[in-house]
């Protein structure tokens, strides 16, 4: 495991416990559909083809094949990181990566994987573009919460 220096013992062991507890968003969060629609996250069936990233960071169409955590009866704890130009609103259990970037360089060096729990105001997101679906933009963190 790769420790970095800001991340305390503490919020390590704390992210630790919260991966094995499963989740990673609510039902509610949308994604975006090959038709450039979009739909709840609990309304996704085996086959429906969804926006996500290949292991280059590219944004791809991938079939939705199951849900590993589905738990309709636990309560669980989200962050809540907004954005602004353009306005966004991500929500995430705490032990989530997310990218962000500290800097507005676009090259890969700028930009490195955090649990959603470090995430601070200030730090940038990489977060779709409203009228490119298909093409990643920063957007600075204004506001994060529970």
């Amino acid at each position: 495991m790769v420790v970095r220096e800001e991340e305390s013992e503490d919020q390590l062991i704390k992210n630790s416990v919260a991966a094995k507890a499963g989740g990673c968003f609510p039902g509610s969060s949308r994604v975006i559909l090959a038709d450039g629609g979009t739909k709840p996250l609990r309304e996704l069936r085996a086959g429906d083809k969804v926006l996500a990233a290949d292991r280059q960071g590219n944004l791809v169409l991938s079939d939705f094949l199951m849900f590993m955590d589905r738990d309709r009866k636990t309560v669980r704890e989200f962050h809540v990181l907004e954005t602004e130009a353009p306005r966004r609103r991500l929500t995430l259990t705490p032990a989530h990566l997310v990218f962000v970037m500290n800097n507005n360089r676009t090259d890969g060096s700028a930009v490195r994987p955090v649990f959603t729990s470090t995430v601070k105001p200030g730090q940038q997101l990489l977060v779709v573009r409203s009228e490119r679906p298909d093409l990643l933009i920063p957007a600075r963190v204004t506001r994060v919460h529970l």
